[in-house]
């Protein structure tokens, strides 16, 4: 297994935001994005938050492997494991597993099914 180390990962997002910037600057405009994704093998799975610099503002570790998350209009951060996604083998291997939490890394809500759902494939807030 590839193992990344804390440099790697900031060179990594370095060229990424390079690249992102060439193009945005081809095209005439200053765009910058934020970036958010989740991070493996550099030890605890953790869910990242990099500003236009490529520098860290937020990570959360979550309980178990996750790959699925939405930034909510609050600001708080969905995310969900569980089941057996493709190529993961779930560490609880139990079901569903649906978080939400706030940027002081506090959950507020919570939903678990261990029944209903096993597997995770996405998952959407789609209050009306």
């Amino acid at each position: 297994m590839m193992r990344f180390t804390q440099p790697t990962l900031q060179m990594a997002c370095a060229a990424l935001f390079a690249c992102l910037s060439l193009n945005s600057s081809a095209a005439g405009t200053s765009i910058q994005h934020r970036l958010m994704f989740f991070e493996y093998g550099t030890g605890a799975n953790r869910l990242v938050e990099l500003d236009a610099a490529g520098r860290v503002v937020w990570e959360h570790i979550p309980p178990s492997i996750a790959v699925i998350f939405e930034v909510l209009p609050n600001g708080n951060v969905l995310y969900a494991y569980g089941g057996k996604p493709t190529g993961v083998r779930e560490v609880t291997r139990k079901g569903a597993h649906v978080f939400e939490v706030t940027r002081d890394k506090k959950v507020v809500w919570k939903w678990e099914n261990h029944d209903l759902i096993k597997s995770l494939t996405t998952v959407r807030v789609v209050d009306r």
